[in-house]
């Protein structure tokens, strides 16, 4: 099963600019990266997974990453978790 798969579902948030996401267990968020930006776990535990990076990313509590480039990021939650997801506007 690939990473896309995992988490995700019809049921999937979409995420726009600059929001707070609450994900209960299980659930995905879903958002285009056009020039960027940041991820930061404000609770709970997340795995990152974006479009062309052969690396995934677990996030903890406290966590940030930046962004970088374009392409689909898909972020699903491992506990419940509260991110901030904040993209860069140009």
């Amino acid at each position: 099963m690939s990473a896309y798969q995992i988490g995700f579902d019809a049921g999937a948030i979409q995420a726009t600019r600059n929001e707070v996401v609450e994900l209960p267990r299980g659930k995905a968020v879903k958002f285009e990266a056009s020039h960027g930006g940041e991820i930061h776990v404000a609770g709970g535990t997340v795995w990152l997974t974006r479009f062309g990076d052969l690396v995934d990313y677990i996030l903890c509590e406290g966590d940030s990453m930046r962004i970088e480039g374009r392409g689909p990021v898909v972020i699903s939650a491992l506990r419940e978790a509260s991110l901030s997801i904040m993209r860069a506007v140009r």
